[in-house]
């Protein structure tokens, strides 16, 4: 059992709530989202005495820049997520990007659900 940060009381080691305070608290000590921004998908990294892992992550907006410096068109601005595998618990940080490429991690560091979606392509 582990005791609570906010009220002290007993909750098992497994509870998403504990996961995540875990998590939070060894990327604001150790790590920065930042820093993550640059890492490979599959990177590990420590948690306590356990191991995460970045299972994916977004950090633009999906096509290539073309404007000045190889910044994307003034202006644009896109959602960026960083995704994280700790204990069989998924949990996503969003940020907001901007046309220069700098991502604001802006966003709360909530649990996530892996969910699978059919598309139909027509080519």
């Amino acid at each position: 059992m582990e005791k609570c940060p906010y009220c002290n009381s007993d909750i098992p080691e497994d509870n998403p709530a504990i996961l995540l305070h875990r998590v939070k608290e060894a990327l604001t000590s150790t790590y920065s989202w930042g820093t993550m921004e640059n890492w490979p998908v599959g990177r590990t990294f420590r948690v306590g005495s356990d191991t995460a892992e970045l299972v994916d992550k977004k950090i633009d907006p999906g096509y290539p820049a073309n404007g000045y410096d190889g910044a994307w068109d003034q202006g644009t601005e896109f959602t960026a997520h960083l995704v994280i595998l700790f204990k069989g618990s998924y949990f996503k940080k969003t940020g907001t990007g901007d046309s220069y490429g700098e991502i604001a991690w802006d966003g709360d560091l909530k649990p996530a659900k892996v969910t699978e979606k059919v598309v139909k392509v027509y080519e």
